[in-house]
């Protein structure tokens, strides 16, 4: 049966170094800054910072403050696992943060001609069990769209914690961001069968519709079993399904 992938750190993360610059006193030290694509991200940037490729975020705008401090908060709880982009510096109005090397999942099946299903399922499979470890520690990402799944060289990344819910501050919306995450993952299942005649659709399919039929039901380890299943279809797919 496949095994699930994930990044491995060569060294332990770095702490958070909380600095009292601003942002503007920051600003000539970062090197081929320039402005990310318009929207929600908009006060995101890419940036070389110290010789390496970062993600700079930075929250000049109040309509943004409460997303980007809660990721700050979230992310920072969640360092302890590879498969979270590394934080490097934490300031009064910004955060930078790794730039992780590889295509997102959107970028792989908007680019791919063939898109290869063993792929597809075992992104997902990996996706699921690190959202089962992430909602353990009592948060849940509340939106995993392709774009924030990244295929590093390393294994699977997941990004982009601006809207995730804290179950201790918000125990009624957990739950229902337990379930996001777990429609998030079976919509972006059936890309796999976007494939002519795939022998496994009907049987991925059905595998779909209990746990949507269950979803009441849904707690910390449900889209673990999730992942597992993804993993046990993967295994009866074989080598002549890609």
């Amino acid at each position: 049966m496949p095994t699930l992938t994930t990044p491995r750190l060569k060294t332990a993360p770095p702490q958070l170094s909380v600095q009292r610059r601003n942002f503007k006193e920051l600003k000539p030290h970062l090197k081929k800054l320039k402005v990310a694509k318009k929207g929600i991200q908009r006060d995101t940037f890419s940036a070389v910072y110290n010789g390496k490729p970062v993600i700079v975020k930075v929250w000049n705008d109040p309509a943004i403050l409460f997303y980007l401090a809660k990721e700050v908060k979230i992310t920072g709880r969640l360092q302890k696992f590879p498969f979270i982009a590394r934080l490097i510096e934490v300031g009064k109005d910004y955060f930078i943060q790794e730039k992780v090397a590889g295509k997102t999942f959107q970028e792989y099946l908007s680019s791919t001609r063939k898109i290869d299903p063993v792929k597809v399922l075992s992104t997902l499979a990996s996706a699921a069990t690190m959202e089962s470890l992430i909602q353990k520690e009592g948060f849940s990402h509340n939106d995993l769209h392709p774009g924030n799944i990244v295929l590093s060289p390393a294994g699977v990344v997941i990004i982009d914690f601006g809207i995730a819910v804290e179950k201790a501050v918000d125990p009624e919306n957990f739950r229902g961001a337990m379930v996001q995450d777990l429609f998030d993952l079976i919509v972006l299942s059936y890309a796999a069968i976007d494939v002519h005649g795939a022998p496994f659709a009907s049987e991925l399919i059905s595998m779909n519709r209990k746990y949507a039929a269950n979803v009441f039901d849904i707690d910390e380890d449900t889209i673990s079993r999730y992942g597992r299943d993804l993993l046990g279809l993967i295994a009866k797919i074989g080598p002549s399904a890609v």
